[in-house]
Order: structure tokens, then C-alpha cells, then sequence
């Protein structure tokens, strides 16, 4: 079994999601996302959580920063379990986060997911710069990470995607961003969104 269903359809899914966005105009001028520190202390997390909404499914759940709203009804969300996005735009885009769940997959280790990952992005042929990030550990979870840079109805963003597996079912957690953000901040929402995950199973 690869990757290809989910890992396209999560990146691809992206742009269609955020098409026509840039009408929601925001005057928010703070960024709604602190940067994440470098600490994992169940403490740090703990305060992180007080600032958002605890949301997901009976699988997981996730801290949700202020200022987001869910975008799962939208008709583009297809297959999703959850998406959700920053009210503020840049360059026409929202800030994202979405989940795509798919039960009996096999136990691959990070490096065989990463490889699967990164070799089904590639082959399609619509997404640029692919890159293995370093792994990050999803609520005990140790996950291969992988970025790349897609166009999708006319609307181009970067995407870091983080590959669970966990109880013999794979989520591919994909946060997106306009090209400008910068790579460092990619990095810092990121990370402050998955150091909330939970596993409720």
C-alpha cells in the first residue's frame, strides 16, 4: 500500500479549501500565532492550551488558536475529518491546518513513511521543493515531516505535512501557508498546533 490517496489529497486539498479567501479581509494586525518554544514541558503545553479551543473527533484532538474557525463544511473539504483556518489572510491566503484519516495502514517505521511520503510527492509531478524536515514526536508518536510547495486553483502555498501512525491507522497532518511567511514561522505554528495533539483512543 502507498501513501498516494492521502498524502496528495491532503496537499491538494489545501488550495481548493482557500480558493477565493482573500475576500475575507482582517484587520488584525498581531499575529495570532504565538511562536512555539523550544520547551516540551507538559507545563508549557498545558498553559499553551488555555489560549484556544480544544477540537477534533473521537481519535484525537488538538488546541486550536484564537481566531481560527472551522472550514470542514466548506464543499471542497471532501474526505477531511477536520480542517480549520486563521480568519487572518496574507497574500490571499489563510493560514490552515487539516486532518485526513486512513485506517489499515501498515506498521511502517519513520524512515519507510518518510521515504513512501516523499516519493509519492514527487512522482505526481505538481508539487516543488519537497523536503524531509527533521521528525517530531505527535503526542509519543515519533513522525517523519515533510514540506512542499504546491499550486492549486491558481493559489500557490507551502505546506509542512506530519505523517502518525498510530493503532494501525495513518493521519496526515497538513498546516499550510502563503510562500511569505517565513520558513522559521512555518516551523513555530506548526509545531504549536501538533504539541496540543492528543490521542483519545
Amino acid at each position: 500500500m502507498t501513501l498516494r490517496r492521502t498524502a496528495l489529497v491532503a496537499l491538494a486539498m489545501t488550495g481548493a479549501l482557500l480558493a477565493g479567501c482573500g475576500s475575507d479581509d482582517s484587520d488584525t494586525d498581531t499575529d495570532p500565532t504565538p511562536s512555539a518554544e523550544e520547551t516540551t514541558d507538559d507545563s508549557d503545553k498545558e498553559e499553551a492550551e488555555d489560549d484556544g479551543e480544544r477540537v477534533g473527533t473521537d481519535d484525537f484532538t488538538f488546541v486550536l488558536p484564537e481566531g481560527w474557525e472551522d472550514i470542514s463544511d466548506r464543499p471542497a473539504a471532501g474526505p477531511v475529518e477536520v480542517a480549520y483556518a486563521d480568519s487572518e489572510v496574507i497574500d490571499d491566503f489563510q493560514t490552515n491546518i487539516n486532518v485526513i484519516r486512513t485506517p489499515g495502514v501498515p506498521d511502517f517505521d519513520v524512515d519507510e513513511l518518510e521515504e513512501q511520503a516523499i516519493g509519492e510527492l514527487e512522482g505526481a509531478g505538481i508539487f516543488e521543493n519537497v523536503t524531509a524536515q527533521d521528525n517530531y514526536e505527535v503526542d509519543g508518536v515519533d513522525v517523519p515531516v515533510v514540506s512542499a510547495e504546491a499550486t492549486t486553483s491558481g493559489i500557490t502555498y507551502v505546506a509542512r505535512q506530519y505523517y502518525a501512525i498510530y493503532d494501525e491507522v495513518l493521519y496526515v497532518i497538513t498546516v499550510s501557508f502563503a510562500p511569505s511567511v517565513s520558513e522559521d514561522d512555518q516551523q513555530d505554528i506548526a509545531e504549536e498546533l501538533v504539541d496540543t495533539w492528543r490521542w483519545e483512543n
